[in-house]
């Protein structure tokens, strides 16, 4: 009984590191080497509270940086494009074209590395709301419709109209990647079909496309940071493999799943299944 309580508070603390939890103190209270254990922990603690810090403050930082001069230049391409200083030719036009995706790119990356930053931070700090998933799920796919009119896409939703306990905002971020990689990949005509359903205490999301078939190699690399899959994309701007990064670690916040799922259908299927209520899913 003398060593079970401190071990206990031992074993909380390392968890709470482990899940990103910096703010509360850690004090263990018993024998003196295990309190000397504690004080090295609480020691841990607030150098990662300041690595974290730093890291956070360096993102900021280089993203301003890199911001300013990025804006100067679509700018100027902008301008070219315009026909502002004169008439171009064909293959000058085309140069401009060229410059206008990569810094449309640049940018992409840009806040697209500050997101994946942030959902990283986030995940251990969940407010868990009740909320109605299907206006969620319109809400989202109304941002979309510029971008789905560009390619003559249509949409079907297949759902009831449920309500669930989680985090909205970071679960807003979950549709919004799933059904702009969606969008992104889906060929001009397509139709892009996402169907919402309980199983169980869970609440199971599914987002199905008519582009190309993940490969079986790709299918659990395409939740990495940065991972490019080997399937063909005709956009116009490539992404940077941070979008379903995000969408595993939100998924993972809310003691849940994202998959890719092997129906036999053409096209892609996503797949990310979350406990229905989140405060029962944390105890």
């Amino acid at each position: 009984m003398l060593i079970r309580r401190p071990i206990s508070q031992i074993e909380s603390a390392i968890r709470k590191l482990g899940e990103g939890e910096f703010e509360d103190k850690i004090a263990v209270s018993g024998p003196a080497d295990l309190e000397s254990l504690g004080r090295q922990l609480d020691w841990l603690r607030l150098r990662l509270l300041d690595l974290e810090g730093q890291k956070s403050r360096f993102l900021r930082h280089v993203s301003h940086e890199l911001k300013t001069p990025l804006t100067a230049l679509r700018e100027g391409v902008e301008l070219l494009g315009d026909e502002v200083t004169g008439r171009m030719t064909h293959g000058q036009l085309e140069i401009v074209h060229i410059l206008t995706q990569n810094t449309l790119r640049l940018q992409r990356l840009i806040e697209d590395l500050l997101n994946y930053h942030s959902a990283q931070f986030q995940t251990a700090s969940l407010l868990p709301v009740h909320f109605k998933l299907k206006a969620l799920v319109e809400r989202v796919t109304q941002r979309h419709t510029l971008a789905m009119h560009a390619k003559n896409l249509s949409q079907s939703l297949t759902a009831a109209d449920m309500e669930m306990e989680g985090d909205e905002k970071k679960l807003e971020a979950v549709i919004d990647n799933l059904f702009s990689n969606a969008v992104k990949y889906s060929p001009t005509g397509g139709t892009i079909r996402i169907q919402l359903r309980r199983r169980g205490g869970d609440v199971v999301i599914d987002v199905m496309d008519d582009g190309p078939e993940i490969p079986s190699h790709d299918r659990v690399g395409v939740f990495e940071p940065f991972y490019q899959s080997t399937a063909e994309y005709t956009g116009p701007v490539k992404g940077t493999g941070l979008g379903l990064a995000i969408v595993r670690e939100f998924a993972l916040a809310h003691h849940g799943t994202a998959e890719v799922i092997d129906d036999g259908n053409p096209g892609a299927h996503l797949r990310v299944v979350l406990p229905s209520r989140q405060m029962e899913a944390a105890a």
